[in-house]
């Protein structure tokens, strides 16, 4: 007698069962952090600089009084540091970076594992020198390495990221650009929003500085590019350690810390537009984040409060409660963040597919 309809016939199913794409495979090694990686001259249109000078530039000066000199003598040489070099590393110990003003700003939660709220005020206000170690080194390190993954991928689709700008934002930019490298670009003490803080004096020991990913030329338009890149393995503490995961679910939107950091990026560098791209080994998403003026100018009052509060404090953060507006601030964040949405996806670049264990 034939199986009544809906019935499963579990010993004769002529299809084959897929396994769900989010499943886990455990391995017990290492990850490979250079699964995948492509470096700068592999980039079609990416114009590295010639640092003008590289030299191994003295660690920062424990004492805060002493470090408005050691500011002073080496930023004008910072546009040409490479990133994630010496003198790089040296010179943003002692800065406000782009990287870690939302965290100051008391934006983050204090249990990120990445943003610890308490290490950029032990840098920049403790009683000795302080550099915080990444929680998780290895997540980190994929992100440096897959950098230039990220721009080919923007660069490769550019000329959709481009009819995107022009239909959803009415902006015109060239459907083929170059990507120039950067260094580290200061926001200078004399820019009109520094006026008044604590970042505003030629000799302020105190001062914000952003390291963009590259900036897109062509016709000339320009743009800052800042890429995020999601890391495929994931580390269990169920004692599977790493496992690979690239179907994970990425977080939807813009994140209050990127925000923040494309908004430091052009003020520092006056470029009025920024693409953030959230690169995958699936694919390549891309938000436009516009220059929101208004913000910028709260963000630099807000934080030089922050500051005057921190500065007795050795090395602690401040209690954000007493600070006057910081909930209003917070409010206010969330709702621009909140506001920017996906502009487009494009293919993601990968390179060599290499070993996944080392």
């Amino acid at each position: 007698m034939a199986a009544a309809i809906g019935q499963p016939n579990n010993n004769h199913s002529p299809l084959q069962k897929k396994q769900p794409k989010h499943r886990a495979v455990v391995v017990g090694r290492n990850p490979n952090p250079h699964l995948y990686a492509i470096d700068a001259p592999a980039v079609s249109s990416f114009i590295p600089f010639v640092p003008f000078f590289s030299p191994i530039i003295p660690t920062p000066p424990f004492e805060p009084s002493a470090r408005a000199d050691y500011i002073q003598a080496w930023a004008p040489l910072a546009p040409s540091f490479r990133q994630n070099t010496q003198p790089w590393h040296a010179l943003r110990a002692v800065l406000c970076t782009a990287s870690n003003v939302a965290s100051m700003l008391g934006l983050l939660p204090s249990t990120s594992s990445s943003n610890d709220s308490e290490a950029p005020f032990s840098m920049l206000f403790g009683t000795q020198q302080h550099q915080p170690k990444p929680s998780n080194p290895f997540v980190l390190n994929w992100g440096v390495h897959h950098e230039k993954n990220g721009v080919a991928s923007v660069l490769q689709g550019f000329q959709n990221v481009s009819a995107h700008l022009a239909s959803k934002h009415q902006l015109s930019i060239p459907s083929s650009v170059c990507a120039h490298e950067q260094g580290l670009q200061f926001v200078s003490h004399d820019h009109p929003f520094l006026q008044g803080t604590v970042f505003g004096v030629p000799s302020a020991q105190y001062a914000i500085a952003a390291s963009p990913d590259a900036k897109l030329v062509g016709g000339g338009s320009e743009m800052l590019l800042e890429v995020k890149c999601v890391c495929p393995f994931v580390e269990k503490d169920d004692g599977r350690g790493w496992v690979w995961l690239p179907f994970k679910r990425a977080p939807e939107g813009v994140s209050v810390k990127h925000f923040v950091q494309c908004q430091v990026q052009m003020l520092a560098t006056s470029v009025s537009h920024c693409l953030l791209a959230r690169w995958d080994v699936q694919e390549c998403k891309v938000f436009y984040v516009p220059f929101d003026e208004v913000w910028c100018r709260q963000m630099v009052s807000m934080l030089s409060t922050i500051f005057l509060a921190a500065a007795p404090l050795s090395g602690r953060s401040p209690n954000y409660a007493a600070i006057p507006l910081h909930k209003e601030f917070v409010g206010f964040t969330i709702e621009r963040c909140s506001a920017l949405q996906e502009l487009c996806s494009v293919d993601s670049v990968k390179g060599a597919v290499n070993a996944r264990w080392d």
